[in-house]
């Protein structure tokens, strides 16, 4: 066997062992269903260690997608709708720009029924004319706790 062949085959039973570490680490980790994030309702869709889910806010949405895997779950955010962001405070020039872009992330691990963690949202600075984004800077963590609905 030469080592070529070697490489190859310790990668390929690498890349598999770590898609069943993966894929039993999101079977041991249930997150999917309705959830409570104080006001918000977000409904949480999980395939093995992959979730998604959505929230309706007023004139708009919230989409989640991430991984769910050993009791964490890491979320990313994105926002949509013109009357959403506006509330948010982007002028409706900038709003267009910001559609479905990343807003937040949280880190979040599952105890006793309960998703505890942080969340860690976006500033985004803008100008009206031309409608650009000038800079986007991530803001402290900050607890979250999500109980199920």
């Amino acid at each position: 066997m030469n080592i070529d062949a070697l490489l190859r085959n310790a990668l390929l039973i690498s890349l598999g062992l770590w898609l069943l570490y993966m894929l039993v680490g999101g079977l041991t980790t249930r997150v999917g269903g309705a959830w409570r994030d104080g006001e918000r309702l977000i409904n949480l869709r999980q395939f093995g260690p992959l979730v998604s889910g959505d929230a309706l806010r007023d004139g708009g949405w919230e989409r989640y997608s991430g991984t769910a895997v050993w009791g964490r779950l890491r979320l990313r955010r994105s926002d949509g709708g013109l009357q959403h962001l506006q509330s948010l405070g982007f002028a409706a020039e900038v709003a267009p720009l910001l559609e479905n872009q990343v807003m937040a992330s949280f880190d979040l691990r599952l105890r006793n029924g309960k998703l505890n963690g942080t969340f860690q949202g976006r500033v985004i600075r803008s100008e009206r004319r031309p409608a650009r984004i000038v800079s986007i800077h991530s803001t402290a963590p900050k607890e979250r706790l999500w109980v199920r609905a």
